[in-house]
């Protein structure tokens, strides 16, 4: 049986920094982005059907979106990221899957040995269910594995995880039947595809793409890509901490005419959709820095008159010291 889908847990619609659902937090950290993070180095290596749902304005929402992109998906394996949570001691990976099914309960238990071997922690096994929504809900033949990579709120879990997460999914892929032996079907993806093949988002009628984020020249980070359609008159990007959400920088942005982005937005030619935003890499050594597109009304770039933001936080890096 192969992955048809493969998402991460809650999230729903964002509002600036802040998910419908974060999920489980704890360690400074949201479940939601980093599932998001782990299920777009899994698509790295197979890409399939991503069930993660980013338009839910409530939590029921979300599961049924992510219910009718597995059912839509076909039969097979669906799988759904997340991360655990209790008293800041609990330890381990699980996975659940629906009582009954031998062959699900099998694979989960190997996932689940996989992944606490990556890591280092303890393995909780495979872990029946006949109440979780994802499992009720779709359809027969779409074998549900939720994994529960760690503890979010375990220093130590986490730190192993960021330690090892890529390991950790190469060990997850194999099991599942991928070949992740570095051979040139399988290559490492670097940062720089991770960008160049991130999806559009949607968002208030919206899209944007972020299309390079790198050290153009020494010392520089430069952040290119674009936002539209829309009638707002300011852009600017921002510069973010990734791992407290908070703004770090940001620069204001004439626009670039684009006309193949304005031949898919269905739009006039000419138009300045296109952003590029350029970051001095000195100031800011050491942070886990991912990028924001915003369009506004407010000259200062802030919120006054309407905005619409873009968050790229699975595209996040850290900026090294020269």
């Amino acid at each position: 049986m192969t992955i048809r889908s493969n998402g991460g847990g809650h999230g729903g619609r964002q509002s600036g920094s802040n998910w419908m659902d974060p999920g489980a937090v704890g360690n400074g950290r949201r479940e939601a982005d980093i599932v998001r993070t782990i299920t777009q180095k899994m698509q790295a290596i197979a890409s399939v059907a991503n069930t993660s749902d980013q338009s839910a304005t409530t939590v029921n929402q979300n599961l049924q979106n992510q219910v009718n992109a597995m059912n839509s998906a076909g039969n097979g394996w669906a799988i759904t990221n997340h991360l655990n949570a209790f008293n800041g001691q609990a330890t381990g990976a699980e996975v659940w899957y629906w009582a009954g099914n031998e062959e699900a309960r099998k694979k989960a238990a190997e996932v689940s040995a996989a992944i606490a071997k990556a890591l280092g922690i303890v393995d909780r096994g495979a872990k029946a269910t006949t109440s979780l929504f994802v499992h009720r809900n779709t359809n027969l033949g779409v074998n549900v594995l939720l994994i529960e990579w760690c503890f979010i709120d375990n220093a130590n879990d986490m730190r192993r995880l960021d330690q090892n997460m890529d390991q950790a999914i190469r060990a997850v892929m194999n099991v599942l039947g991928y070949n992740t032996s570095g051979t040139a079907s399988s290559k490492p993806k670097t940062h720089d595809d991770y960008v160049t093949e991130s999806p559009i988002q949607h968002g208030g009628g919206q899209q944007a793409k972020l299309e390079l984020m790198k050290e153009v020249k020494k010392g520089i980070l430069t952040a290119r890509g674009w936002q539209g359609p829309g009638n707002h008159r300011f852009a600017y990007v921002f510069l973010m901490d990734r791992n407290t959400g908070k703004e770090l920088a940001r620069v204001s942005v004439p626009g670039i005419v684009r006309n193949d982005v304005n031949k898919h937005l269905g739009v006039p030619n000419g138009l300045r959709y296109g952003m590029q935003g350029d970051f001095d890499m000195s100031k800011f050594v050491g942070k886990n820095v991912y990028i924001m597109f915003r369009r506004t009304n407010d000259s200062e770039g802030n919120t006054n008159g309407g905005h619409q933001d873009f968050h790229f936080k699975d595209l996040a890096l850290t900026i090294p010291k020269r």
